[in-house]
C-alpha cells in the first residue's frame, strides 16, 4: 500500500540533490548549510510530534521525510538565481558531452552502492541475527564520520574543479596534496585511538552487550580513512576531467570485496 509514495519520493528527492549540487557549484555554502539545518530541523521536530502523538509508524515516516524535502525544495528554489543560470539556447552537443561525462559517474555510483551493501547481504545470508546487529554497531560511527567527511567535499569539489577549469593545476596539485596530508595525519590519530580504546568507545556509545563488535569498530574506522583519502583523490581525477578512472577503480573494489 506504500508503492505510490516510491516514486513521489524518488522525483521529489531527485530534484532536491539536483538543486543542493546547483548550491554547491555556484559556492552557496551558507544558504546549502541553512537549507539542510531547516530540513533536518523540520524532520526532528515532527518525529517528536508523531511520537508524542503515539502515531509514529511507517506511513508518518514517510510522510515525515516528504515533508522535509519539499521544504528543502521550496526553500532552495527561492534562493537560487534561476533566471541568471537557466539559458534554453544550449545546443544538444553540449547535453551530449554532459551525458557522456556523468555516465561513468553513475556506474560508479552503483558500484559503490554495491560495494557498501554486498558485506551486509552476506553477513546476513552466512550468519546469525546477532553477527548483523554486531557489523551494524561496528559501523555507527564510521558512518558518521563520512557524513561529517562529506561536507569537506561538498567544499573541496567545485573548489577543485574551479583551478582545473581556469588551468591553474599548481593550485590544485597544492590543494590535493595539503588535503591529503591533512587528512591523513588527523584520521590516522583517530584509527590509532579506536584500536587502543575500541573497548572502551563501543561500551559508552553502546552498552556492554556490544563489545563483541569493537573489533570490528576498529577495523570499519581504519576502512574509513582509507576511503576518505581515496574520495579526496577520486574528486580531484573527476574535477580533472577524468570520470572514468573511479569507476575503473570502484569496479576492482567491488570485485575484491565480493571475492
Amino acid at each position: 500500500k506504500y508503492i505510490i509514495y516510491i516514486p513521489i519520493l524518488f522525483i521529489i528527492t531527485s530534484f532536491r540533490d539536483l538543486l543542493f549540487n546547483l548550491l554547491q557549484a555556484l559556492n552557496l555554502f551558507r544558504k546549502l548549510a541553512v537549507i539542510q539545518t531547516a530540513s533536518a530541523a523540520l524532520r526532528l521536530a515532527m518525529i517528536f510530534v508523531f511520537l508524542f502523538l503515539h502515531k509514529l509508524n511507517l506511513q508518518s515516516l514517510i510522510f515525515i521525510e516528504m515533508s522535509s524535502s519539499i521544504l528543502a525544495l521550496i526553500l532552495q528554489i527561492f534562493t537560487t538565481p534561476m533566471k541568471a543560470l537557466i539559458d534554453f539556447r544550449q545546443n544538444i552537443s553540449s547535453y551530449v558531452r554532459i551525458i557522456k561525462f556523468c555516465t561513468p559517474l553513475y556506474m560508479n555510483n552503483l558500484l559503490t552502492f554495491s560495494y557498501d551493501r554486498v558485506s551486509i547481504f552476506i553477513v546476513g545470508a552466512y550468519l546469525t541475527p546477532i553477527s548483523v546487529a554486531y557489523f551494524d554497531i561496528a559501523g555507527r560511527i564510521p558512518d558518521a564520520m563520512k557524513r561529517v567527511f562529506g561536507s569537506f567535499t561538498i567544499v573541496f569539489f567545485p573548489n577543485m574543479a574551479k583551478l582545473f577549469s581556469i588551468g591553474d593545476k599548481r593550485s590544485a596539485e597544492l590543494l590535493l596534496n595539503k588535503s591529503l596530508v591533512v587528512f591523513s595525519n588527523v584520521l590516522m590519530l583517530l584509527v590509532l585511538l579506536s584500536f587502543i580504546f575500541s573497548r572502551e568507545i563501543v561500551g559508552i556509545m553502546f552498552s556492554a552487550r556490544y563489545l563483541d563488535s569493537s573489533l570490528g569498530f576498529s577495523l570499519l574506522i581504519f576502512n574509513f580513512y582509507l576511503r576518505a583519502l581515496s574520495d579526496i583523490m577520486g574528486c580531484s581525477l573527476v574535477s580533472a576531467g577524468l570520470a572514468s578512472v573511479p569507476v575503473q577503480a570502484g569496479a576492482m573494489s567491488s570485485v575484491i570485496s565480493i571475492a
